[in-house]
């Protein structure tokens, strides 16, 4: 997945880059400067168009503007209520076109306005279109300001949240959220300095770390040597070592039988006994898989079902299906219109139309008129 950079080396490296399509959420200690994290990049990525989202007076993003060489639209969203600003942000989406910056300053302030509803409600109709577009999107919070429900819901739709708490020589941070990227890098934390810029002060402590540490504490407290725990669960002394000293991770049975045997309890109900599972959709990967055509992959079940989001640009078309396979076929048209050729036969399909090709091939497809089409794109069993 392509990266840009943060502006700052050490969020760079907590991160392992800031992804094109990212909705970065900073919670934010109440008093902490979030001109230190905006400043920097928007330093880094000059030249890219962008729209600025003021959700209180005197915010951040006043100060934290460098001049730009790209252009930059403001929203005023202080004085809107949900509906005017939901249009606003989508004309304002249209006009800076795909990967462009967006700073939204901030989400308590825009909740003291309108309300934790309708403030997830912005959030929830923005940040995937964001995403889709490809653009990269701040997004403030102040931490005590919003209740479990709001946090958890806002976790479920974007892709980063970097917890950043105030210590005594500068802010600890810690990645929440890391779609997209390897396990190794949720959980990680790192404690930096503030000023004169934002510089690491402690190394980069990853979650197998963290997770090493519990082990060992819990083993610890429950009167048991590394040899007598290893046994029980069935791995060699070195390995349960190297768990716990942050060396190596633990495969997620191992971990398993590590909480029997510590005597942990693990809520939750196993996917299989729930009788159905969630995909996350970070790290979908993007293809072309014709000309005119990009796709991202949205689920991939082996024997189940494979489906990409498809965007078709106006007057591209090909011969035979965009994804050979002689599994059945789903298509259902998101927005435009475009022709689909089954067989020997044609047929012209428009937004929410639908088309399942079971036992007849698809042959090829054609983009009609000058719009976009978008389209889920199926394979299925």
């Amino acid at each position: 997945m392509p990266t840009v950079s943060s502006g700052i080396a050490v969020v760079d490296e907590l991160l392992d880059g800031v992804i094109v399509g990212d909705n970065v959420v900073l919670w934010l200690d109440d008093d902490l400067p979030a001109s230190s994290f905006l400043a920097p990049f928007l330093s880094s990525t000059p030249n890219r168009p962008m729209v600025v989202v003021r959700c209180r007076a005197g915010s951040a993003t006043t100060t934290a503007l460098p001049q730009r060489s790209g252009s930059v639209r403001t929203i005023d969203a202080t004085d809107q209520d949900l509906g005017t600003l939901l249009e606003a942000l989508a004309e304002a989406d249209e006009d800076v076109g795909e990967q462009a910056l967006w700073v939204i300053d901030d989400l308590s302030a825009l909740q003291d306005h309108l309300g934790a509803d309708a403030t997830l409600e912005v959030f929830a109709r923005t940040c995937p279109r964001l995403y889709r577009r490809r653009s990269i999107a701040y997004w403030l919070l102040r931490r005590g300001q919003h209740d479990r429900s709001f946090l958890t819901s806002l976790r479920a739709i974007t892709q980063v949240v970097i917890d950043v708490q105030r210590e005594d020589e500068g802010a600890r941070l810690e990645v929440l959220e890391a779609d997209g990227r390897g396990g190794e890098v949720l959980g990680r934390t790192v404690s930096v300095m503030l000023e004169p810029e934002i510089c690491e002060r402690t190394p980069i402590t990853a979650g197998r770390e963290r997770l090493g540490d519990l082990v060992r504490g819990l083993r610890a407290d429950r009167g048991l040597g590394q040899a007598e725990l290893a046994r029980r669960v069935g791995i060699s002394p070195s390995a349960l070592s190297q768990a716990e000293r942050g060396v190596r991770g633990l495969a997620g049975e191992t971990l398993l039988r590590i909480c029997d045997a510590l005597d942990v309890q693990i809520g939750g109900t196993p996917p299989d006994e729930r009788g159905y599972r969630v995909h996350p959709r970070g790290g979908q990967s993007v293809t072309t898989p014709a000309s005119g055509m990009s796709a991202w992959q949205v689920h991939d079940e082996t024997g189940v079902l494979t489906t990409w989001r498809v965007t078709a640009e106006p007057g591209s078309g090909g011969t035979g299906s965009p994804f050979p396979s002689k599994r059945p076929e789903a298509i259902v048209v998101l927005a435009g219109v475009i022709e689909i050729r089954v067989g020997e036969r044609v047929e012209t399909l428009q937004e929410g139309d639908a088309l399942v090709a079971t036992d007849a091939a698809v042959t090829g497809w054609r983009v009609l008129f000058d719009g976009q089409v978008e389209v889920l794109w199926s394979l299925v069993g």
